[in-house]
């Protein structure tokens, strides 16, 4: 049932829906970014013929694209908290994901700010 009212929620505000859609098309996926990095770890393990230097590129590259992704997933949610009371009356669930904080999205601002940081010293360094 609460798919079903998310659904609902969003057929009943397409200004959230359309700003939704389109900037969820663009994200890349980030499961299986996510995987692909965790896997260089396992075939590196794996492989003694593996150069280093080859596989940390290929890693932090694909880091940089999931982190890439979850930046712009966060702006997504960002957008969409002047929203939140609306999508709220018809689904919770689906107000209670949306929002920053414990039981919804998490607060990743910091943890992003780090790494853009750090890649911004990288981009300097090459």
């Amino acid at each position: 049932m609460e798919r079903q009212d998310a659904v609902a929620a969003l057929l009943g505000a397409p200004d959230v829906r359309e700003a939704l859609g389109c900037a969820l098309k663009k994200l890349p996926d980030l499961e299986r970014l996510i995987a692909r990095v965790h896997s260089f770890s396992v075939e590196q393990a794996s492989n003694s013929a593996t150069h280093y230097s080859d596989v940390s590129k290929a890693r932090l590259i694909e880091f940089l694209r999931a982190l890439t992704g979850m930046a712009a997933l966060d702006t997504v949610v960002g957008m969409l908290q002047q929203e939140i009371h609306r999508l709220s009356e018809i689904s919770p669930r689906l107000a209670a994901l949306l929002t920053r904080g414990s039981d919804g999205f998490p607060h990743i601002d910091t943890e992003l700010e780090v790494f853009r940081y750090k890649q911004g010293m990288l981009a300097v360094a090459r």
